[in-house]
């Protein structure tokens, strides 16, 4: 079983985003991040993104420099964006970045490499005002890098990527133009 190397707390009381002095956080971009009690799948909070017209995302500290990345993170949609949108991504010090995004014409998620190609998605179609669970496992210990992934248990076909190996650096939660998502999240 993987050990969490970080839970953010937003579950369970952590009521304010902090940047690199509580620990969570390295960056903070956009205005449209905030943690609410209105709207959560258990405990008191879950983060919020409502960006107004531009990308918003939260970037976690780096904790180390990985060749694999194994995470959880639930999701919530209150309303579909018109763009696809990435969900959870993790930049490699190779300059390519893993993500796993939704695809706002059929409201399903996939997987990507940016500057590279899509990779597969899973056959689960997101609904609104619903949680959903995304787990994940990120590879760019060998050639060819894979994802794999499930949303609720449902898994995608393993998606790979013809690259070098590399490590990864910082990971992302990110909401470009979304709006209503709502996140949780535990990497391990």
């Amino acid at each position: 079983m993987t050990t969490p190397v970080l839970i953010t707390g937003w579950e369970h009381g952590l009521a304010a985003l902090s940047v690199n002095g509580g620990g969570l956080a390295e960056t903070l971009y956009g205005s449209g991040m905030s943690v609410q009690a209105t709207t959560k799948r258990t405990g008191g909070y879950a983060l919020k993104c409502t960006p107004s017209s531009a990308e918003c995302y939260y970037r976690l500290a780096a904790l180390a420099t990985p060749t694999v990345v194994v995470g959880r993170i639930y999701v919530c949609f209150h309303e579909w964006n018109d763009g696809d949108n990435d969900l959870v991504w993790h930049d490699t010090t190779s300059a390519n970045t893993l993500a796993l995004k939704i695809r706002s014409a059929t409201h399903t998620v996939y997987s990507r490499v940016w500057g590279v190609a899509d990779g597969n998605a899973c056959a689960t179609v997101l609904s609104l005002d619903t949680w959903y669970r995304l787990d994940y496992k990120f590879s760019v210990a060998a050639n060819p890098w894979t994802i794999d992934f499930q949303v609720d248990g449902v898994a995608a076909t393993q998606s790979t990527f013809a690259r070098a190996a590399t490590t990864f650096t910082n990971p992302g939660l990110d909401s470009v133009t979304a709006t209503r998502l709502r996140h949780t999240l535990t990497t391990g």
